[in-house]
């Protein structure tokens, strides 16, 4: 059993590495419309694969969770996003249909990653980002980072980085036997090179920038989306586990008059579940940032 927030949530992602057949594109080469598709240089002969529809701003910009791609479980509500704004998806490296990449790669060099993407394809910004589960605490290491890159942000059931063992709600709800069991971080952390580790992160080189990053979060529009259900044993203290757990949550937005927390009827993939929820929150972001 593997906790709520802390491992693969992509649900039927397609984690292939085919390329397209077609050239790289350039911003050179991109035709003059609003619809961007392309594989696009980040640095070393990498490339990363984008897709924008729509047309106005902010540009939406989705960052989707462990292992996963928009054609995976995001398809629902990236396309919808198309009757806000611009809206933009990418594969990180060594998803979908951008290079791989050896590592090993920390979540700071994928927020960098995400950000000399944007820049290289011509996408302006400021950007509202969102992000599921890891993608949030992707985004968040962007807003940190490169504050002046954020319009707005949604968070999407994406629990801080957090090694404060009060804080933690399955650490302080579980007997220590069972969160060595079910939700020990060495359970979801793999080494870099390890098989399981599509991406080849280094979560422990990762978690330095990643705690940092909760407390340098800028003060732009900003909704917190908390699942309300948990995929829980019998002998669980279900309630307070998914109470602490939105606690946790809401340390996204601590010190920001501009920030909002929702809880959602639905579970940790809320991009199935409630795909709307993530829609009506984008909009309302879009909307505050644009007024």
């Amino acid at each position: 059993m593997v906790a709520s927030g802390c491992g693969d949530d992509s649900s039927g992602g397609d984690n292939t590495d085919a390329r397209e057949t077609s050239p790289t594109q350039s911003p050179s080469q991109t035709e003059p419309s609003s619809d961007i598709v392309g594989d696009y240089d980040v640095g070393e002969g990498r490339h990363l694969h984008l897709q924008c529809i729509g047309s106005g701003e902010p540009t939406i910009v989705l960052e989707v969770g462990g292992e996963d791609t928009v054609s995976g479980s995001w398809g629902s509500v990236y396309s919808p996003m198309e009757s806000i704004s611009r809206v933009c998806s990418y594969d990180r490296a060594n998803l979908g249909m951008s290079d791989p990449d050896p590592g090993p790669r920390t979540t700071k060099d994928l927020a960098d990653d995400l950000v000399t993407l944007l820049h290289v394809a011509e996408v302006p910004g400021p950007y509202v980002f969102v992000g599921g589960s890891l993608g949030g605490n992707i985004i968040g290491l962007v807003a940190a980072n490169h504050p002046k890159e954020v319009a707005g942000l949604v968070f999407v059931d994406s629990t801080p980085t957090n090694v404060d063992p009060e804080l933690d709600p399955f650490r302080k709800n579980l007997s220590a036997k069972e969160y060595k069991r079910c939700c020990d971080p060495s359970l979801y952390t793999p080494d870099f090179d390890a098989p399981e580790n599509v991406e080849h992160i280094d979560w422990k080189g990762s978690l330095a920038a990643e705690l940092a990053s909760v407390r340098h979060q800028p003060k732009v529009p900003t909704i917190v989306l908390s699942a309300t259900r948990l995929d829980c044993e019998p002998s669980w203290p279900c309630e307070a586990i998914i109470k602490d757990d939105g606690r946790l949550q809401g340390l996204w937005i601590k010190g920001n008059p501009k920030g909002s927390q929702q809880f959602i009827d639905s579970g940790h993939v809320m991009q199935r579940e409630a795909p709307q929820a993530i829609i009506d929150a984008t909009r309302t972001v879009v909307e505050a940032v644009s007024g």
